[in-house]
C-alpha cells in the first residue's frame, strides 16, 4: 500500500508533454504595450511592392524606406483577416508577402491567420514577437524565397508549426525563442532554384516546451551550433533524405 500512494503522488515530468498527446502550450508570453496596431484588411494583405506596404501602413508611427518596413515597436494585427474554425485550415489568409529583398523588423505580428507567407528571395525578418499564431507564424513558398532570414524573433503559443520554411535553401536561423507547438522548426528543400540544398546558418536558438524542435524532409542538409533544448521531446527527426548534424 506504501508503494502504492508514493506512486500516486509522483509529480509528472515535463517532458511528459512533448512526446505525444496534448500539444505543449508553451511559455506564456509576455505583455506587450504596441507603439501603435496595424490592423490588416483583407485587401491590403496582400505586398507585391512597397506601395503596397505603404498603403498599409499609412498614418502609424512606423519607417518604410527602400524595401525595409522598420515597426518601430508597432504590432501588425491579423483580426479582419479571413478565418475558419480550425487553426490548420489552410484557407486561412495569410499576409502575403512578394518582394524580393523585403525586411520586417522590430515590432510584433498578432492573430494572422494564415501566418506571414513570403515569396521573395533575400528577404530578413528581424527582432518580431508573434503571438496568437495560426496555421504558422512564418513560412516562405517552396522554390521562391531562398536566402531567407529569420534572427532575433520570439514565437509564443503556436498549436502545429511555429516557423515553416518550404524553400530552405540559405536559410540564416539565429538567435530566436520558440515555446509551444508540435514542430518549431519545419525545413524543406524546394525543387527548382535549389543548386546546393544547405541552411546558411542555424545557431543561437532556444527551443522549449515544444514537441519536436527541428522536422526536415527531402535532401536538405543542416549544420547547426549552440542551439539550446528545454524540455523538448525530439531535437530533431528527418525524413526523405534530409540530414541534420549540431556541434
Amino acid at each position: 500500500m506504501k508503494n502504492l500512494l508514493l506512486l500516486l503522488f509522483v509529480p509528472l515530468l515535463p517532458s511528459c508533454l512533448t512526446t505525444g498527446g496534448s500539444v505543449p502550450s508553451g511559455v506564456k508570453p509576455p505583455e506587450i504595450k504596441p507603439a501603435a496596431s496595424i490592423v490588416l484588411q483583407p485587401s491590403g494583405a496582400d505586398w507585391s511592392s512597397m506601395a503596397d506596404v505603404a498603403k498599409a501602413v499609412k498614418g502609424k508611427p512606423v519607417t518604410v524606406s527602400g524595401k525595409t518596413l522598420d515597426l518601430k515597436g508597432c504590432q501588425l494585427v491579423g483580426t479582419k483577416l479571413k478565418k475558419y474554425p480550425d487553426k490548420q485550415d489552410e484557407r486561412n489568409q495569410p499576409l502575403r508577402v512578394n518582394i524580393d529583398g523585403f525586411t520586417l523588423k522590430n515590432g510584433s505580428v498578432r492573430a494572422i491567420p494564415g501566418g506571414v507567407l513570403f515569396r521573395g528571395e533575400d528577404n530578413v525578418y528581424s527582432k518580431l514577437t508573434f503571438l496568437d499564431i495560426g496555421e504558422d507564424a512564418l513560412s516562405n513558398v517552396k522554390n521562391d524565397a531562398v536566402d531567407a532570414t529569420i534572427t532575433g524573433c520570439k514565437f509564443y503559443g503556436a498549436t502545429d508549426k511555429s516557423i515553416q520554411a518550404n524553400c530552405a535553401e540559405g536559410l540564416t536561423l539565429t538567435g530566436n525563442y520558440v515555446t509551444g507547438g508540435v514542430t518549431a522548426v519545419r525545413l524543406q528543400e524546394s525543387t527548382s532554384k535549389a543548386k546546393n540544398p544547405r541552411t546558411k546558418r542555424v545557431s543561437g536558438n532556444t527551443f522549449e516546451n515544444v514537441r519536436t524542435a527541428f522536422n526536415l524532409s527531402g535532401g536538405i542538409r543542416v549544420e547547426a551550433s549552440g542551439n539550446t533544448y528545454k524540455n523538448v521531446g525530439e531535437k530533431w527527426v528527418t525524413n526523405n533524405g534530409a540530414s541534420y548534424t549540431e556541434k
